[in-house]
């Protein structure tokens, strides 16, 4: 638990949801803008929807726990489990669209993460 986030609990049957490339691009424009934050991690990268969007704010990581997705088979992002540690990067903001039945675990994760 986190105090910012007391009751933070996985939805039950949650399912997943790919973004779409306006959509990411219009999140990135109004979370990012302005903003300094030289390394943006892209934990869930999925079918690749943020990647275009972030890479105009930052320099961008990009990772993916299935190694079929697009975004892994387009070589845009590594395999990876955003829920292992420890991170081998420091970024200064994550910008994803998590699994929705991890998301609460991942969120409370990436909450200590020092850097963001």
């Amino acid at each position: 638990m986190n105090a910012l986030f007391p009751s933070l609990q996985p939805e039950p049957d949650a399912d997943t949801a790919y973004t779409h490339p306006d959509v990411a691009a219009a999140c990135a424009r109004v979370l990012l803008e302005g903003a300094h934050a030289p390394l943006i991690w892209e934990p869930c990268a999925g079918n690749g929807a943020w990647l275009p969007a972030l890479r105009g704010h930052g320099r961008v990581v990009a990772s993916e726990l299935d190694p079929k997705a697009g975004s892994v088979q387009r070589h845009e992002s590594s395999v990876w489990d955003a829920r292992r540690a420890p991170l081998t990067i420091a970024p200064e903001a994550i910008c994803t669209n998590p699994p929705f039945s991890i998301a609460a675990q991942l969120l409370r994760g990436w909450l200590a993460i020092p850097s963001v």
